[in-house]
């Protein structure tokens, strides 16, 4: 179709397993629904593990070491062409609530949560509020911030302080103002605004499950006594696992009702059947595995990420094609109407989506491998073999179909898939 809508629901530190139709006991009703009418891909991967880099890897279509994003305290340069920028010039409305954190380096926030380095990336109208973290600092500084903003005129500013210390709490704001609340109530706000018979594009951050793990106590309270699968490989230590993973469900279950929120009032605009909807998150989340919490290490934990599209003409099922988090860049581009920059290492997933007939010929002709990079190591993957090389020299090879949660290194004992993995990753021409 020509220029479709674009919804494109995207939380932060979502690991990919985590859904109920996958077998966890979380409760994403709307997300499994998103799925069961649209394609997901079991096998995407960030470009890098952090924040900013992944954000910036995808929206530049670029890989980490060419998107210049090294870290958290790098912007996205504007100057890059990027798919916001891309969708901007093909006609649409671009905007963006939440945590984008494609500037989060920037000094520059408002109380609205619009700020010019938005306009220069591409974004027509913003509500960003930062993640849960970079509120919390800029609240103590008294740098200004819409989030910010609201706890302040309502006298919560100090508690939130205070729990956001709590690594492990039920929070105790009420619901309109704790920060994935805030963040679909924005998303609802920018969507009224948009212009009914024109293209438009809604990027919605949500800044959880991201740590702390801290959910509305209403949210927690569903998941008394409920059984998560512990952690693989735990660290020795007294941490409460089952309350950690309780918490972060009860995070992802809020999210999936604003997920069926806005597609709901997608609906009531009449546009539902002219909107593409992809679902995805810039990394995962370790949960204690390897004794590691967070994001920003090789495990598959922490660069796997889930990745759905639902719409107009987009094939159903699941994929097992070898996508990065770049791809989404030409995907998006695309998606307008344009043909993506050359120098992009992305590739478009139209061909996947749209070719019901293709199948697993589409899904084996997009990449042989994954790369993923951040400072301190690179990997590589042909979505069974994985090879991680540190800077310090060492090597891990792991085979991730018998030994998916990667604890028996075999790099010692295969040395022929080692020289095979490392070879192609040197030769990989967008590095």
């Amino acid at each position: 179709m020509s220029q479709p809508n674009i919804l494109f629901l995207f939380p932060d530190q979502w690991r990919t397993e985590w859904f109920g139709a996958l077998g966890l006991p979380v409760r994403t009703p709307n997300l499994d629904r998103l799925a069961a009418r649209g394609l997901r891909f079991d096998q995407c991967r960030t470009n890098s593990p952090l924040c900013a880099p992944s954000r910036s890897c995808l929206s530049s279509g670029l890989r980490f070491r060419a998107c210049g994003v090294r870290d958290n305290t790098v912007n996205l340069d504007p100057r890059l062409p990027n798919c916001w920028q891309a969708l901007r010039t093909a006609g649409y409305r671009v905007a963006t609530c939440g945590k984008n954190d494609i500037h989060k380096g920037d000094k520059a926030w408002s109380d609205t949560g619009w700020v010019q380095q938005l306009g220069r990336l591409g974004f027509t109208e913003a509500r960003e509020h930062a993640g849960k973290h970079d509120a919390g600092s800029k609240l103590q500084r008294g740098t200004p911030c819409l989030y910010g903003s609201l706890l302040r005129q309502a006298g919560r500013d100090v508690e939130y302080g205070t729990l956001l210390k709590q690594q492990v709490s039920e929070h105790t704001l009420p619901r309109r103002l704790y920060t994935d609340d805030v963040c679909g109530e924005q998303a609802l706000t920018l969507l009224t605004d948009l212009p009914t018979g024109a293209p438009w594009c809604l990027w919605v951050n949500f800044p959880g499950p991201h740590e702390p793990f801290d959910p509305p106590a209403e949210l927690a309270r569903r998941y008394d006594g409920v059984a998560f699968p512990p952690p693989v490989d735990p660290a020795a230590d007294d941490r409460d696992h089952q309350r950690i993973r309780r918490n972060y469900a009860a995070m992802m279950e809020g999210i999936d009702e604003w997920c069926g929120r806005i597609l709901d009032a997608i609906e009531r605009r009449g546009e539902l059947d002219d909107t593409i909807v992809i679902f995805s998150s810039d990394h995962g989340e370790m949960l204690g595995d390897h004794g590691r919490f967070g994001k920003s290490v090789a495990y598959d934990a922490a660069v796997r990420v889930p990745l759905i599209v639902a719409g107009p003409q987009v094939r159903t099922g699941r994929s097992d094609a070898l996508v990065e988090l770049c791809d989404l860049a030409p995907t998006l581009t695309a998606l307008g109407g344009v043909d993506p920059p050359a120098s992009w290492h992305g590739r478009s997933l139209l061909p996947i989506l749209h070719d019901a007939g293709a199948g697993a010929a589409a899904d084996a002709a997009h990449r042989p491998h994954q790369i993923m990079e951040l400072g301190a190591w690179e990997a590589i993957t042909d979505g069974r073999l994985k090879l991680v090389r540190h800077a310090d020299g060492r090597r891990q090879v792991f085979d991730l179909a018998t030994d998916p949660s990667e604890c028996r290194d075999l790099s010692a004992a295969a040395p022929a898939a080692l020289a095979a993995l490392e070879g192609a990753l040197d030769a990989d021409p967008c590095r």
